[in-house]
């Protein structure tokens, strides 16, 4: 799977695995003594990444960036304790259902990230398929076809 995102997205391999970091279930489960380092410099990589400036290639200006590091770490360091506290007898849809409904504007750069985790593609075989449909409806017999009426 991280071969197969960093093919298709151009992203390096830390910043692919920073993500793993962000199954909500995982940080319900880290022990307290541990939770204030879980996760930092696997947060530092995103941040990193989503905080530079990239150029648009069609008008070359850049586009906004769209997190902020120092607000991003201090939400993930309010957001592990929340964790540990709300989501220990959560499943995934549950949590996923309660950030969103109650937690989107306290922690909006979190969110950010959580939503790019959920809209990455884990592969093309969707429209790989549907190009291989393509290729059984569009033959070199059906171009050949004109209007012969």
């Amino acid at each position: 799977m991280n071969k197969n995102l960093q093919e298709r997205l151009g992203v390096n391999h830390e910043v692919v695995n920073a993500f793993k970091k962000f199954s909500i279930l995982n940080i319900a489960n880290v022990n307290e003594e541990t939770i204030s380092d879980y996760g930092q410099k696997e947060i530092d990589t995103l941040s990193l990444f989503f905080a530079k400036s990239k150029i648009n290639p069609s008008t070359k200006k850049p586009y906004d960036t769209i997190i902020e590091k120092e607000c991003l770490t201090n939400e993930w360091k309010i957001f592990k304790q929340y964790a540990l506290t709300h989501f220990k007898s959560f499943n995934q849809a549950q949590v996923w259902k309660h950030f969103h409904e109650n937690l989107q504007e306290r922690f909006p750069y979190l969110y950010k990230l959580f939503f790019i985790t959920n809209v990455i593609p884990m592969s093309s075989a969707i429209c790989e398929r549907g190009f291989s449909q393509i290729n059984l409806i569009k033959t070199d017999i059906r171009n050949l076809l004109g209007n012969h009426c």
